[in-house]
């Protein structure tokens, strides 16, 4: 018999993106022939996995900045995969996750920040990320995540992919 590697299965889950289909019938004018079967090639709904909403992290911050709840409602909970510049990256100071600071805005005496959240497993991730690197992040947006100084506003993404670095 034919042994199946396990390994190849789990390689297989990697690479294997589903495509959602709608199916529509067309029907005909002439009684005789039957409905035909129309297949549209749809895509998965916006923010999720397959289809994460792309913006940068300057377009995110301004759209957070004119219109929190909007925001939120829009992208709370949801994928996104946001571009921006590598300000630093370190840890947080409530876990061994590390934070990559994409963004960085100081303004009447706040920072603005939007941070990537890479699970601590997955430290290989930043290997390659340097301060000053464009970089695309995609993973969940959880919002504002409240911190110890009131005057750092701190947008968070819990990145669920490698990040793709873009240097010239």
């Amino acid at each position: 018999g034919h042994k199946v590697d396990s390994c190849n299965t789990d390689l297989h889950k990697l690479f294997y993106t589903p495509i959602y289909y709608a199916v529509s019938y067309r029907q005909s004018s002439s009684p005789a022939t039957p409905p035909v079967k129309q297949v549209i090639q749809k895509k998965p709904p916006l923010g999720t996995k397959e289809n994460p909403y792309v913006i940068t992290a300057e377009g995110l911050m301004g759209k957070y900045n004119e219109n929190i709840s909007e925001t939120n409602s829009k992208y709370k909970g949801k994928y996104v995969k946001v571009s921006g510049t590598v300000i630093h990256q370190g840890k947080f100071n409530n876990s061994n996750n590390i934070a990559v600071c994409i963004y960085r805005w100081n303004f009447n005496g706040k920072r603005y920040d939007i941070l990537g959240a890479i699970n601590e497993k997955n430290k290989e991730w930043t290997r390659n990320i340097k301060e000053g690197s464009s970089v695309v992040i995609t993973g969940k947006f959880i919002g504002a995540v409240e911190q110890k100084n009131k005057n750092v506003i701190s947008l968070q993404i819990l990145v669920s992919q490698l990040p793709q670095i873009k240097d010239k």
